[in-house]
């Protein structure tokens, strides 16, 4: 047998990675003209001071593709196509390219009056938005599309400005949404507020949406203070004006305030003409706090048809209304339940090991990213072990290719030629999570293992 030790290799993969990070120190580069801008032909944002120069792209529509990571490096940020004092939304579509942005002080963007954000990742931030517009959030304040995108930093509203009557939208992902499909948020948040915030709006993705489709929170949501006004509270969405479907929620929502509602889906309904609301194949056992609680959504006194259908709640929240049906923890947990919600399609897959969502289901996108096993023709037998590993992995296996190893953002952290014999991979330096292990034999045949990394 022969063993590779793969220590050396993912140090300088490390290093290559790390270099990949482009760090802003405050200045402004211009984005090159090379690209037209098309959907085909995108500009693309190659390092951390042609991505703060998008701050000053207003016209005409373009299409841009980020090439990097980005660390902002705690420096105040002004959001791109911020519209307070003057009116210059950002026009255009901006592709993050499955990138991240590191250590955001304040909202990415603010208002994007066309196009679209996607394929985005905000990691390592605390996002205090103080700045005197009425909707914001962790990536954006106001976006007609906006998908796969995923939040892990926290949300502070600071506000002391006096007592203010404006709507404040405010979302883990965008704060006003057309379309919000395929997102996550991970981070908490909170409002800090000296001063008392009239019709304060907080969706766990979206403080208010038209569509919010396949997302889910995880993220605490916490308003602790008495001093504010009708505060409409939501796992996915604090107000809803079309319909929300696939979604669902995992965690405590805490809301203190003066006319309070809170749900597990959806806070209330934002009227704006529309005959009907629709809440579809969503779930929530997260817990919930508030004046007025709902197990799918809390304010439903509307002259609306207000349509929610097989969605569910944990039986131990005590709702307020009928809206949704309550199950125990091991029925939420079990095969009937992935089988209840997908009624029309295969929209949730059961957590196996309850590795993503502690046994509850999780969306197909989740399962295809993270859990996907992939056999194409494979010529010879291979061993995965201990799987889950502390950080050593050994691979045994005939004609063995390629071995690549994948984080649950798809991005490489290891790749290796392999040949016959025992492999040895290091992931002792790599955080604890799901990973794929990609092997490639000689002949083409494809296998990817799911392996879990426990420190």
């Amino acid at each position: 047998m022969k063993k590779i030790l793969l220590t050396a290799f993912a140090t300088l993969l490390a290093v290559a990675l790390n270099a990949q990070v482009s760090v802003w120190d405050g200045s402004y580069e211009p984005f090159d003209t090379i690209h037209a801008g098309t959907e085909d032909d995108p500009i693309l944002i190659e390092n951390a001071a042609q991505f703060a120069s998008l701050q000053r792209h207003t016209r005409p529509f373009k299409n841009f593709k980020l090439m990097t990571d980005i660390d902002l490096n705690n420096i105040d940020w002004y959001p791109i196509g911020y519209s307070s004092v003057t009116y210059l939304p950002f026009h255009g579509c901006f592709d993050g390219n499955g990138h991240t942005i590191y250590h955001l002080t304040t909202t990415l963007f603010s208002c994007v009056e066309s196009g679209c954000i996607k394929n985005l990742t905000i990691r390592d931030s605390d996002i205090v938005v103080q700045y005197g517009v009425n909707v914001f959030a962790g990536i954006a304040n106001w976006v007609p599309l906006i998908e796969n995108c995923h939040n892990y930093g926290n949300v502070i509203l600071y506000y002391d400005e006096g007592d203010n009557s404006l709507s404040w939208d405010m979302g883990g992902i965008v704060g006003c949404c057309g379309t919000i499909r395929k997102c996550s948020n991970h981070g908490k948040l909170m409002v800090i507020a000296e001063s008392r915030i009239n019709n304060l709006t907080i969706g766990g993705i979206a403080g208010n949406a038209g569509i919010v489709e396949e997302s889910y929170n995880e993220g605490e949501i916490s308003i602790d203070s008495e001093i504010h006004h009708l505060c409409c509270i939501g796992g996915i969405c604090g107000q809803l004006f079309n319909k929300a479907q696939y979604c669902y929620n995992t965690t405590d929502l805490s809301v203190a305030c003066d006319e309070s509602y809170a749900g597990g889906i959806v806070g209330s309904i934002y009227l704006i003409g529309q005959d009907s609301v629709s809440i579809t194949s969503c779930y929530n056992y997260g817990n919930i706090e508030a004046e007025n609680v709902g197990g799918i959504i809390a304010k439903t006194d509307y002259e609306v048809t207000l349509d929610v259908d097989n969605c569910y709640y944990l039986n131990t929240i005590s709702s307020d209304n009928d809206y949704g049906t309550p199950k125990s923890e091991d029925e939420m947990k079990s095969e009937d339940f992935v089988s209840l919600l997908n009624t029309d399609e295969e929209m949730f897959f059961m957590d196996t090991y309850g590795y993503l969502n502690d046994g509850y289901p999780i969306l197909k996108w989740q399962h295809e990213s993270h859990v996907g096993v992939d056999e194409t023709d494979w010529n010879g037998k291979v061993e995965v072990y201990p799987n889950p590993t502390d950080g050593i992995l050994t691979i045994n296996g005939d004609n063995l290719q390629t071995i690549e190893v994948v984080n649950i953002l798809g991005q490489t952290v290891l790749k290796t030629s392999g040949e016959t014999g025992e492999v040895t991979v290091d992931l002792e330096n790599r955080p604890s999570g799901i990973y794929l292990l990609k092997l490639t034999d000689a002949k083409g045949g494809k296998q990817t293992v799911k392996i879990v990394v426990k420190h």
